[in-house]
């Protein structure tokens, strides 16, 4: 009984040690999952503040550029006294005026009639909308992959008062890496003293997804985030922003991996073995105690059967209840041989016990029989 309300202790411990582990590890397993939840969203808003801040630095060295250009056309002479702190623009592809009757008047060869109805087109909701003192853009209808500027202009030659060009986006390449050189992606107080170029990578895509710029050097990073360089998608430029795998690096190991299953999972296997075996050694001492029972009472029974036999010939022979000097000579012989029995008994119990203390014989060395063989 004792051994089983034992039993039933040491059962309950490792059933409760399971369930403890099991419940650690879940809660390993959260709270991992919670930081990496932290970590991806902490990621996103880096990376859209920096695709943000670069977006608004392009649409302003955008429509510098442009205006300087526009500006530049219409008033050569002063081409080299006003000075622009502006990235380049690639190749420009028409020159145009709006003509006071609306139609377009070109100013550097011959315009496609399709292109030429497109800048009518827009060139007329531009008029309806007013645009003084600014550049609008706008796509090329039926060509994604070109862009009209248009610009008022009060010295035109047409005196339309509108002057305008056509050029592809990725002309606006250069523009782009002047920004990214000079705009500060991150505030000071998240990167510090750490040049921020090379923790985000930047890539503009224009509408049709191909590539028109790309940060130098730069690996793109989890959480890619993805905005328009103008809010009303006027020309299709988009801007793809993420940290990069150097700037995970620099918050610590929780942020760039996610939670270690396979370790708490083998953390969990680990604990059930351990219980596994724990019942499994239970189990074989409780066999081994139901031997030891089994054992003992052989034993005793053994044991009373010659100290029964002794005990009743002694009594006889004590209590003279013998016939003839016979059966006391017999009686005698009895009791001898039950007590050589009982003797027996005991030492093969006392041999059992020192044979199980003894340590294990270590093996002996080889040795060569035929020295003791005589032919």
């Amino acid at each position: 009984m004792r051994i089983r309300r034992e039993g039933t202790f040491v059962v309950g411990v490792l059933i409760a040690s399971v369930v403890v582990a099991t419940m650690l590890a879940f809660q390993a397993i959260s709270a991992a999952r919670s930081r990496q939840a932290v970590s991806d969203a902490m990621l996103r808003q880096y990376a859209q503040l920096a695709a943000w801040e670069f977006s608004r630095a392009a649409r302003r060295d955008i429509d510098a550029t442009l205006t300087h250009t526009l500006a530049g056309y219409v008033h050569p002479e002063n081409r080299n006294k006003d000075r622009c702190d502006c990235g380049p623009l690639g190749e420009v592809d028409y020159w145009f005026e709006i003509g006071p009757d609306g139609k377009v008047v070109e100013r550097s060869g011959p315009i496609p009639i399709e292109v030429n109805s497109a800048i009518a087109q827009h060139a007329t909701a531009v008029r309806a909308g007013g645009m003084e003192g600014a550049v609008r853009l706008r796509p090329l209808t039926g060509d994604a992959t070109r862009v009209i500027a248009f610009r008022a202009e009060p010295h035109t030659l047409s005196g339309g008062r509108y002057i305008g060009l056509v050029t592809r986006a990725e002309s606006f390449a250069g523009l782009l890496g002047h920004t990214y050189r000079r705009a500060a992606l991150l505030p000071a107080v998240l990167v510090g003293d750490r040049n921020t170029r090379g923790l985000v990578d930047l890539q503009v895509e224009d509408s049709q997804g191909r590539n028109i710029f790309a940060s130098a050097e730069t690996t793109p990073g989890p959480q890619v985030m993805t905005t328009e360089v103008f809010p009303d998608d006027s020309i299709g430029l988009r801007v793809r922003a993420s940290m990069t795998p150097k700037f995970v690096a620099t918050l610590g190991p929780e942020h760039g991996a996610g939670p270690n299953n396979a370790l708490v999972i083998g953390l969990v296997i680990v604990n059930a073995l351990m219980v596994t075996v724990g019942l499994w050694q239970l189990r074989r001492e409780r066999e081994l105690a139901k031997l030891r029972e089994d054992f003992v009472a052989g034993v005793s029974h053994e044991l009373r059967t010659p100290l029964a036999q002794i005990r009743m010939f002694t009594d006889t022979l004590l209590l003279d209840r013998i016939r003839n000097p016979a059966e006391g000579r017999r009686a005698i012989e009895i009791i001898g041989q039950e007590t050589r029995r009982l003797s027996q008994l005991v030492e093969n119990v006392l041999y059992f016990h020192r044979h199980r203390r003894a340590p294990l014989a270590t093996p002996g060395a080889p040795m060569d029989l035929s020295t003791f063989v005589t032919w």
